[in-house]
This record gives C-alpha cells, structure tokens and sequence, in this order.
C-alpha cells in the first residue's frame, strides 16, 4: 500500500470513530480541497433498531424489502411470490405447489400420493372408516368418501347403527305406530326396542257386527242384553243403527212421570216437590238426595239439542239424559250449568229416538217449580248469548246466523239494525230485537 493510500485507509477509519474532524482532510498531502470530503454524519434514522429499518438484524428473516435473495423455491414451492411479515419473518402464503409433471399417468410416482387408480395401497380403512377412497386431478386422496366406522355405545347412530342409546334418529313410538310410550335401542345399535310403546286403541267401528267399547250392541250381536237386564219385564231387546240398545219392543218397563213429546221450546212446566227420588247417584255431581221428575222426549230430527232449566225461586238442580225411563245409564249430565245454580246441558239425539230427562234437587230444600226448555244448538257462528237462541223470546240478533225466532221482516232486520252491544244503526229501530241480548255485532249486515 502506498503512503498515500495508507494516509487515506487511517482518516477513513477514524473518521468512522469520530476521532478525527472534517478539516483535518486539507492537511493531507494529494488531498483536493473539495465539498465531496466534508462527510456528513449519518443520520439516526439509518441505524434505527428493529423490523422495518431495512437492515436484517438478529432474530429477523427478512425486511419488507430485503428477501435476503430467498424465492418461493427455497421453501420447496416451485411457484408463488414470496414475501416478509410486518415482524420480518418469511411469507409463504404466495407460493404454491403444482401437480407433479407425471399426475395423471395413473402410476403413483414420487411426490403423488396416488394417481387415478394407484392410491399406493391405502384404503378408507387406514382412516378407522369404510367407503371408497378417490384420488384428486392433483394426485391427492380424496377421503370425502370415507364414513367413520360406527362404535356402538357411544350415544351417536354412525354409519349402518339404526340407533345408539339416546340417538334413535329421530324415531319414536308414534313414528313407529304406536300411540305414545317410550322407545329405545338395542344393545348392538340394531333394533329398535317397542316394547314400551302404548299400541292405538281399535276405533269402534258401528256395524261390522263386533260390540267394540263404547257400543252396546252391534247388528244381531247384543252382548247378552235383554229386555229383563235393561230393567223391563219382558219383550223382545233390539239393536239401534247407533249401536245402542233399542229397548222399544220391550215391556212391564217403568215409565217417565210426564211426556214431552217431540216439541220444542217450553216443554213442561212442573214441580218437582210433587215427586220421588229415583236418582241418586250422578257422574257430574256429589247431590241428588232431593225429589225429582222425569219425561219422556222424542227428537224430530237429528242434532245437537240443548236442555235449559227455568225457575222462579233459586233452586239447586241437576238435568240429566237417560236412554229411557229405567234412568239405568246416564247419557248427558250437568251441574248448575246454566244461570245461578239452574242446570243446562246440550246432546247428540237421533230422529224418532225417545230420551229420558231428569230434573233431580241437590238437596231436599231444593225442589219447586221448574220449566224445561228444549231448542236447538246454536251453531258454531252464533254471537249472541246462546240462551237466547229458538227460545221463542224474540228476534236475537247473532250477527252471523239467524235466531229461529227470526222470520219475515223481522228477520232481516236482525242482523241490518244490529251494529254493537245492545245498539241500533242511526235511524233504524230493533222492532223485535232485544237490545239486552244483542252482543259482538261487528257492524251492519
């Protein structure tokens, strides 16, 4: 080295310590005097430590912009960018692998694990699972079809199990036939255990010539009735087409105190102080010491018809329906059913078919003069107080269906006049409507 050289090699370095000041440069021998050897103290920014300062330190694997000369190759990614993290490590998000240049010569060479075909001899099996193994375009293996192996006893129905314990797969008694219970699973997840399932009850079928429950009898099958054991001395006992006893042709049977005929509206007015008791024991009531009274009713056609009790004093009644006068088996039965402590009752009759009604008193006190009113349901469309329905106590306006006391003018005035509780529309009249009844009339009609 020259002394020249060796000049510059010293104020080099210990311009690099700081130990020498700028101007030191024009007392060396050969120097130019010139602005190129002021060198200007590096500034702070360049040496600032951390990731980002673009100088790779310790710890770090790259800066933003210094990949150090790696590729995506280096990470065994034939393909892809690769890039450095805000904290300076390697990306490899960017690179990517392709499928080996021999994918698809249905050999399964290296680097494939497998090719069409050629999955290198694994199966779904080596997944603890059955089902067929695919491979893909890229030469990978495809398990999506691989179905877990079903284990039994773990309260999970997998693979071929009809149920496991508490998993019955969404199956029950009712799905199963049964009308309620409880089902369950075998030991071996195989069968569905019924066991505990409550099976439907057969519905009566009317006619097929078997007495099914809730039937008497059934065509010539009477189950060992006969006139006797339905309270009569004799006759010959038939069965209805109801499937109920016909007790018609019997005789020397007991009789009703009064007959209502087959008419509707008021049909007795009595008093049931002038009477025995002859019923004291009822299925909707703990009463019955007192007197009562009994009538024979034949329905004029069929329906429901509904049985109200009227009296002037405050008597405690029961109003029970007999299939006839030996009052043996209750049909319809009612307990202060209708206003205060009166009783009131609706039922299923038949046409031409005879009914017992019985007005029993709670209490011995109980007993007075009573009216028996028959009339009637009102239908499922009727508004009004039902009571007040084919009572013959006017026009009642139901906003829906007529009142059978409704007829001629009356009877469209009913529901034209009625636009709310107990009112008229402005400038119209009720006629023969009763105010006091009228009730959830939406508007005229």
């Amino acid at each position: 080295m020259t002394r020249r050289s060796r000049a510059h090699a010293i104020l080099d370095n210990r311009w690099l310590r700081g130990a020498l000041p700028a101007s030191f440069a024009l007392l060396l021998p050969g120097c130019p005097f010139s602005d190129d050897y002021f060198m200007a103290e590096p500034s702070k920014a360049e040496y600032r430590p951390g990731c980002g300062n673009g100088i790779v330190q310790t710890g770090e694997d790259c800066e933003p912009a210094d990949l150090v000369g790696k590729t995506c190759a280096d990470f065994d990614f034939p393909e892809g960018t690769l890039a450095c993290t805000s904290s300076c490590q390697f990306d490899t998000s960017g690179c990517f692998a392709l499928s080996p240049p021999s994918c698809g010569n249905r050999v399964a060479d290296a680097g494939e694990a497998c090719d069409n075909t050629d999955y290198r001899g694994v199966t779904c099996e080596d997944f603890v699972a059955t089902g067929p193994i695919a491979c893909t375009a890229q030469c990978e293996l495809d398990t999506s079809g691989c179905v877990p192996n079903a284990l039994c006893g773990n309260d999970r129905a997998e693979g071929s199990e009809l149920c496991d314990g508490l998993d019955l797969r969404d199956s029950t008694c009712l799905t199963k036939g049964f009308s309620s219970g409880a089902l369950s699973c075998s030991a071996d997840c195989q069968l569905f255990i019924t066991d505990r399932c409550v099976p439907f009850e057969p519905m009566p079928e009317c006619g097929d010539g078997t007495v099914d429950d809730g039937e008497e009898c059934d065509g010539g099958d009477l189950a060992d009735g006969t006139c006797p054991s339905e309270g009569f001395s004799g006759g010959t006992l038939a069965c209805g087409s109801d499937c109920q006893f016909d007790t018609s042709g019997c005789t020397g049977g007991a009789a009703c105190d009064f007959d209502g005929g087959s008419r509707t509206g008021v049909i007795l007015r009595a008093d049931t102080s002038e009477q025995t008791s002859r019923v004291s024991d009822w299925n909707c009531a703990d009463g019955g010491a007192g007197p009562d009274l009994s009538l024979t009713w034949t329905a004029p056609a069929t329906g429901c018809y509904q049985v109200m009790l009227k009296s002037e004093e405050d008597l405690d009644t029961i109003l029970g329906v007999f299939p006839n006068c030996q009052l043996l088996r209750t049909l319809a039965c009612d307990d202060n059913g209708g206003l205060d402590q009166l009783s009131l009752l609706e039922f299923d009759a038949t046409a031409g078919t005879s009914y017992a009604l019985v007005v029993d008193s709670y209490f011995n006190t109980d007993s007075g003069p009573i009216q028996i009113d028959i009339s009637p349901c009102a239908p499922a469309e009727w508004t009004c107080e039902p009571g007040t329905y084919g009572r013959d106590d006017g026009c009642d306006c139901g906003c829906g269906a007529l009142d059978l006391d409704c007829d001629g003018d009356s009877s469209a005035a009913a529901c034209l006049v009625c636009v709310s509780t107990g009112s008229c529309a402005e400038g119209r009249t009720c006629n023969a409507i009763l105010p006091d009844e009228n009730w959830s009339c939406s508007g005229p009609r």
